[in-house]
């Protein structure tokens, strides 16, 4: 279990990776079993940008909007979208999630689980 609070700037930094072995700052990604990134901001939201990568080359991109106080709460690597309403494809594995706050800066809490 790995815990942490951190700032996320304005700009797009580094909030998880994930790779196919640990190191340091990066989980497995085969062992996650439990993640929440928790807003702790009280007025902005942060945007989450869930990227897959192949040869340094960001291959899918799926971003969400974490409201002030809330959590976004997931259980594995795998992702899946469609940006032009068609079925969804194949699920792809996730690497890094990238953070960027909204008006101002915004702390978060990371929590990980991982076998």
């Amino acid at each position: 279990v790995s815990k942490r609070i951190f700032t996320v700037p304005t700009h797009q930094v580094n909030v998880l990776l994930l790779s196919s072995s640990a190191g340091a700052g990066t989980y497995a990604s085969g062992s996650l079993k439990y993640a929440r990134i928790t807003n702790l901001d009280n007025e902005n939201f942060i945007r989450l940008t869930f990227t897959s990568a192949s040869a340094g080359t960001t291959k899918n991109k799926c971003v969400f909007k974490l409201d002030p106080l809330k959590s976004f709460v997931f259980t594995n690597d795998a992702y899946s979208g469609s940006g032009i309403g068609t079925a969804f494809d194949a699920f792809q594995s996730f690497t890094n999630v990238k953070g960027k706050a909204d008006t101002a800066a915004c702390d978060v809490e990371i929590f990980v689980a991982t076998t």
